[in-house]
């Protein structure tokens, strides 16, 4: 990780600042990706009050991965959609075994 001296737009900031240069092999890169984009797929399920809007550098890793040549044979090559009615169970899920645990049940 290197700050380079060069310069970008910062939206939060609304001005130019220093780049942060972040270099990493392809399949790290790849990886980080899907850690981000799980990211924003927890936090929108769960709803919480983090702004989770990580999708766009998730999916600039990811091409940037594959454009250096990284295949990953574990990963599908089409997206499952999550459903809102996957959504809703899969919270109702993850609500009872909460209450499962905090009431000391199974």
């Amino acid at each position: 990780m290197e700050v380079d001296g060069s310069m970008l737009y910062d939206p939060v900031a609304d001005k130019q600042v220093p780049a942060v240069v972040l270099r990493m092999p392809r399949h790290r890169a790849a990886w980080f990706g899907l850690v981000l984009d799980t990211h924003t797929r927890v936090c929108r399920l769960v709803g919480t009050d983090l702004v989770a809007a990580e999708r766009g550098p998730a999916w600039a890793l990811d091409l940037a991965a594959r454009s250096a040549g990284h295949v990953d044979a574990a990963r599908p090559s089409t997206v499952n959609r999550v459903t809102s009615s996957r959504r809703l169970a899969d919270l109702l899920r993850a609500t009872r075994a909460a209450a499962a645990i905090t009431l000391g049940i199974g």
